[in-house]
């Protein structure tokens, strides 16, 4: 595997020139942070398509789940990540590296499991056995970001590295219950409580993939 990955990369190196006026196209990147800095760990990919020398849009995924990380505590987390980045100066084929800012919308779902503390008795005094239902995480967040972007003219590597403040908006519940069922605390495994809030959001992060240009 280590071989072919050596090759593939040899042949763009070699074979995937691209004139003096390009600009670039689009960059595929993934960013390991979430596996380290994120209370949900989750894989994250991102597309970014470049407008022109100066503008790109970029939308990120996230997810993960029990499959994936099998020591987690949640079930499934989804995120979804919209960008439009601004670059201080254009790309050329001298300059392919250049600092940005960027605002973004970020959407993130999680699933805990969660089970009621306390399970009713019936009539004869047996207690009922417990019921298992979860904790829905929803959190809406926007951020203002600055970074820098360096997109190798030969496909790789794509770089990228970014800081972001903004605000976040969260609503968790929890899901049915039957009734008789006590649930003995209103919050997650994580330390996250039911309802409604806002706070200071700060988001870091680092890409690294490949990257295509185009001729003007």
């Amino acid at each position: 595997m280590g071989r072919l990955l050596f090759l593939i990369l040899f042949s763009v190196k070699c074979f995937g020139q691209v004139s003096s006026d390009s600009l670039p196209s689009f960059a595929i990147k993934y960013n390991p942070v979430p596996l380290f800095l994120e209370v949900d760990k989750h894989l994250q990919m991102s597309f970014e398509y470049f407008i022109d020398a100066k503008r790109s849009a970029q939308f990120t995924f996230g997810f993960g789940n029990k499959a994936i990380f099998k020591k987690e505590e949640y079930n499934v987390v989804y995120m979804a990540r919209l960008e439009y980045r601004k670059f201080s100066k254009p790309f050329s084929s001298k300059k392919n590296g250049r600092n940005y800012w960027a605002t973004e919308l970020m959407y993130k779902h999680v699933e805990e499991p969660f089970s009621p503390v306390t399970a009713p008795t019936d009539i004869l005094g047996y207690t009922q056995p417990p019921y298992f239902t979860k904790f829905f995480v929803n959190v809406l967040a926007s951020h203002i970001k600055i970074g820098r972007e360096y997109i190798d003219m030969q496909y790789f590597p794509a770089f990228d590295i970014f800081l972001g403040l903004g605000v976040r908006a969260y609503h968790n519940y929890i899901g049915y219950t039957p009734p008789g069922y006590s649930r003995g605390f209103d919050g997650s495994m994580f330390g996250r409580t039911s309802g409604t809030g806002v706070f200071p959001s700060a988001v870091v992060g680092v890409g690294i993939g490949i990257g295509k240009w185009k001729r003007k």
